[in-house]
């Protein structure tokens, strides 16, 4: 007897911070709603019962993430055709994701083209601020799902319309689990962790530490109030990675950002030479 799986499903919000409206892939099923276009898709996650018929639960996972990297894959091209350098930004809820990019967007105006995919699990909240920042954004709503998938992304990069050469910030449901495994076609995965987590947060969740290039501690500027150990919490995040670049910032004073946006500049530059070989 097979274990019943449980498909989860959720209606995303696509909504363009401007007037115009998202035009929706012809696989979706899109209702116009106040807030911009409605776009119904399915998001998987197989889970086992009383431990039986796990045989058929890793198979249904295989073949979502199969479906999904494929999806990633034409993503990956489609960035680099375009020398766009894509970043996913992935995080536990109120690690700073948001004011990162924020201040990102403000200290790069300018300089360096930034668009921006935010990712939710419901309201425009994020999505505003970041418009309000002065960048281009789309807010993808996941509904019930708690991460974002390579189809959404694509979604979203076609109302977008990112230009040559630009940046590309796309900011993840927060959640250290699920999108470690969902590849969204990303140039490199960027995990932030603030100081007012754990410092055995790494060690916690290593799949998603493992799977990033850059690690942010965000929020230095809180750490004279607070007992973190900020050798300890790289040396975790080294443990599990060896070769993450670590970077230690404060989105609220700017201490440290210089460092970042240099990073950002290197890769921006890499990628807009047509070097799509990704190094940290």
């Amino acid at each position: 007897m097979t274990t019943a799986v449980i498909t989860l499903m959720r209606t995303t919000q696509l909504t363009r911070m401007s007037t115009r409206m998202f035009t929706p892939m012809a696989r979706n099923i899109a209702t116009r709603t106040a807030m911009g276009t409605s776009i119904r898709m399915t998001h998987s996650h197989a889970h086992s019962q009383n431990g039986r018929g796990e045989t058929a639960t890793v198979e249904l996972e295989a073949r979502i993430l199969a479906k999904n990297d494929a999806l990633a894959a034409r993503n990956r091209a489609w960035f680099v055709e375009r020398g766009i350098l894509a970043l996913n930004l992935v995080s536990s809820p109120g690690s700073g994701k948001t004011s990162l990019l924020e201040r990102t967007i403000r200290d790069l105006r300018g300089e360096l083209p930034i668009f921006v995919i935010e990712g939710d699990q419901a309201t425009a909240n994020d999505g505003e601020r970041i418009r309000a920042a002065g960048a281009p954004v789309v807010q993808i709503n996941t509904g019930a799902g708690c991460h974002l998938e390579a189809d959404m992304v694509a979604a979203g990069l076609k109302e977008l319309e990112p230009s040559q050469g630009s940046l590309v910030l796309i900011e993840n449901v927060g959640n250290l689990v699920c999108p470690a495994m969902f590849d969204l076609g990303e140039a490199a995965k960027v995990v932030i962790l603030s100081v007012t987590e754990g410092e055995d947060k790494p060690l916690k969740y290593p799949h998603m530490f493992a799977a990033a290039a850059v690690m942010i501690l965000n929020k230095i500027d809180l750490l004279p109030h607070l007992d973190f150990d900020v050798h300890a919490a790289l040396a975790n995040a080294r443990t599990v990675n060896p070769n993450i670049v670590c970077l230690q910032v404060s989105a609220k004073s700017g201490d440290g950002m210089q460092v970042w946006h240099d990073w950002l500049r290197t890769h921006a530059k890499q990628a807009a030479s047509g070097n799509a070989a990704f190094r940290t």
